[in-house]
């Protein structure tokens, strides 16, 4: 698996960084993500470029995706972070259309003295909209960050895995970050205090 000449990891990931920051600090809002990779074809480009900008080697991922030797090596690789079992992970690698409520329901939650230890969970889906989709969910945002409520639309999400998210995030502080990528790049942060309600379309 190949280290990634081609991108600058102090420029590009403190670019990155600064958009997730933006995102995560009002839900709702959509971003793309983009740079020169040559990344494993089984994970959006998009997710690789948050781990890029988000892991090092004080923190640790899991990854559930098919190929999970290639994109550890690969992750590994370019970002000196260590592959961990999944209840120890600070980030969580999966796909919003996996059957991966088991990774979900393991992620770290973080304790009441410290629930910033709570887990980050980067989910690949197919598209993410502003504007309605022919097939896929309509996520309603509500809490922190959002004025009133905020509707974004999502394919490539299965109701099991918005159903085991939003059951994770019950008891707030406790509970899990949410970053939803899609194939173009574009990315959907969700803070755990935020709370979302999702109607089929």
């Amino acid at each position: 698996m190949i280290r990634e000449t081609n991108y600058d990891h102090l420029f590009e990931s403190q670019k990155q960084y600064r958009t997730i920051l933006d995102c995560m600090s009002k839900p709702g809002t959509l971003a793309i993500l983009d740079a020169d990779i040559n990344g494993p074809k089984e994970i959006n480009k998009a997710s690789i470029l948050v781990g890029f900008a988000l892991l090092n080697n004080d923190v640790t991922f899991y990854n559930s995706h098919t190929q999970k030797e290639e994109i550890n090596t690969y992750l590994s690789l370019n970002t000196a972070s260590s592959f961990s079992e999944i209840k120890e992970a600070d980030f969580i690698f999966t796909s919003g259309l996996e059957s991966n409520i088991s990774a979900i329901d393991q992620a770290k939650s973080g304790l009441p003295e410290y629930p910033e230890h709570g887990a980050f969970l980067i989910i690949d889906t197919a598209k993410i909209s502003e504007k309605a989709l022919e097939n896929g969910f309509k996520i309603t945002l509500k809490g922190p960050g959002v004025k009133n409520t905020k509707d974004i639309f999502i394919e490539g999400l299965s109701q099991e895995t918005l159903d085991a998210l939003a059951e994770k995030n019950i008891e707030y502080p406790l509970g899990v970050d949410i970053i939803f990528t899609d194939l173009k790049g574009v990315i959907l942060c969700i803070p755990r205090s935020n709370k979302f309600k999702y109607s089929k379309n």
